[in-house]
């Protein structure tokens, strides 16, 4: 059987909380960087999809510009398409 001096326990104890704090510190650390990693693959998601709409929306607006230059006399383009872009 092993037998324990005061000193030596207490060295021991503090090793094992010490390993135990640092371990744990380290694996919450490594859960704070993936949800932040997470964080931004959303956002950058989230402006993905705000620059398609963006885009889709600039489509849309320039075949109504589009179309209304064939149905619309020279003199109105100008103010149709500025009104589009």
């Amino acid at each position: 059987m092993i037998s324990c001096r005061p000193r030596a326990c207490s060295s021991w104890l503090g090793l094992g909380l010490g390993l135990g704090l640092g371990l744990g510190l380290g694996l919450g650390l490594e859960l704070e960087l993936e949800l932040e990693l997470e964080l931004e693959l959303e956002l950058e998601l989230e402006l993905e999809l705000e620059l398609e709409l963006e885009l889709v929306s600039v489509g849309a607006l320039r075949r109504r510009a589009s179309s209304c230059a064939r149905t619309t006399p020279a003199t109105e383009h100008s103010s149709v398409i500025a009104r589009a872009v």
